[in-house]
């Protein structure tokens, strides 16, 4: 008798747990967090991505040693430029800039006056900053 009762209560919690963990996969991947909906290289180990939506899109650079990205600008980046190869430019809706120096993992904000003095300092014409769109 105590043999049935054992069984009956260890096989309910197995269905049950069975059932919660197959509920939360199959929601996890609807979800799509299983992989990034945005993962598009820029130069070197830098990458955009964006693992929900594009709008939250930052810039990364991929650490080979962890197999991992790791992000460098805050999300929102709509736009970005590689200039001489020796800046990433990340542009948001705001027009706030965020320059990375290649071979660097951190950013500086600038704002549009400032950046373009920074431009000017570096002889580049601000009409022929190319920019892609994410």
């Amino acid at each position: 008798m105590n043999i049935k009762i054992i069984n009956k209560i260890y096989f309910s919690n197995f269905k049950r747990t069975l059932m919660f963990s197959l509920i939360i996969i199959l929601v996890s991947s609807c979800l799509g967090n299983f992989n990034h909906n945005t993962n598009e290289k820029i130069i070197d180990d830098y990458y955009i991505i964006a693992t929900d939506i594009k709008s939250q899109a930052n810039i990364s650079i991929y650490k080979k040693k962890y197999e991992s990205y790791i992000g460098i600008t805050p999300e929102g980046i709509t736009e970005y430029s590689v200039i001489n190869k020796e800046f990433i430019i990340g542009k948001n809706k705001t027009n706030n800039y965020f320059i990375i120096k290649i071979g660097e993992e951190t950013y500086e904000k600038f704002n549009s006056a400032k950046f373009e003095k920074l431009l000017l300092s570096k002889n580049i014409n601000i009409e022929k900053v190319k920019w892609e769109k994410i």
